[in-house]
């Protein structure tokens, strides 16, 4: 299920170069809760072979896994990763706390972008609702109102993680998508959900240069016979009428021959 007529999407949360490290195939341990791993078999004998076999046993049957890390890498070649935009491309934008993006602090962790957008998220759904609907910041029921959740889905401004907005409680963001290649993460486009539009920088690379078809494509295409075989078939037939038309004609003029007489009656 991988090459030049394959592609594979992931979500991106596994570690940074997990397919090329050969630590994973072999140091991991894989449970089930109704039977344990049966046998784990590591192989390794230098350049003449180097494979990892788990053997898990189930109730069914056994399943064999058998991949080192070039393995791997021949596999997870150009596959797509799609992940959260941890930090808006638009470094020029201004966000709402007034500061272009770039003038904002690096954060140390990819998720302090959306804590410190949910943070002002927060802000100022609060800030509107009890402005609007002149409520006490102190009633607890404050959050739990239907018109809070509305207030929410209200709420759009930039922030560092690109523009925020809610549909239904749930972000509407950027997903960026990502593509290995050789033992790179290259980041090749991005997808704006609020928008529907998916934009490409040019940098995703397909086996064989191409990209594999998604569906089946239909082609109208006319059908004939050949010339030469119509042209054949034409003259036959042209002939076939001729001759029956000299027989018929012979049949007439030489009726009263008894040759002709006795054909005539045998036809009858």
């Amino acid at each position: 299920m991988y090459g030049s007529k394959h592609v594979w999407l992931l979500g991106s949360t596994y570690q940074s170069s997990w397919w090329w490290s050969d630590a994973p195939w072999h140091s991991s341990i894989i449970t089930s809760s109704k039977d344990p791993i049966n046998k784990i078999i590591n192989n390794i004998n230098g350049s003449q072979q180097q494979q990892q076999q788990l053997l898990l046993r189930n109730d069914d049957e056994a399943d064999v896994v058998a991949c080192d890390f070039r393995a791997m890498n021949l596999v997870v070649q150009n596959v797509i990763n799609t992940d959260f935009t941890e930090l808006s491309t638009d470094h020029n934008a201004i966000t709402v706390s007034g500061l272009e993006q770039q003038q904002q602090q690096k954060p140390a962790n990819r998720l302090h972008g959306y804590a410190y957008d949910g943070i002002w998220a927060i802000a100022l759904a609060i800030n509107n609702h009890i402005r609007n609907r002149n409520v006490n910041f102190s009633d607890q029921k404050l959050f739990r109102t239907q018109d809070f959740r509305d207030e929410m889905d209200r709420i759009d401004f930039i922030g560092v993680t690109g523009r925020v907005k809610f549909r239904s409680g749930e972000r509407i963001g950027t997903v960026t998508l990502t593509q290995i290649q050789g033992r790179n993460i290259v980041h090749v486009g991005h997808v704006d959900i609020l928008n529907d539009q998916l934009k490409l920088n040019g940098h995703l690379m397909w086996h064989d240069s191409i990209p594999p078809k998604d569906r089946s494509h239909i082609t109208m295409k006319l059908q004939s016979i050949s010339t030469t075989v119509y042209a054949c078939v034409c003259v036959l037939v042209a002939a076939g009428v001729l001759l029956s038309i000299a027989f018929f004609t012979l049949n007439v003029r030489y009726k009263s021959h008894v040759l002709v007489a006795m054909v005539v009656c045998l036809w009858w």
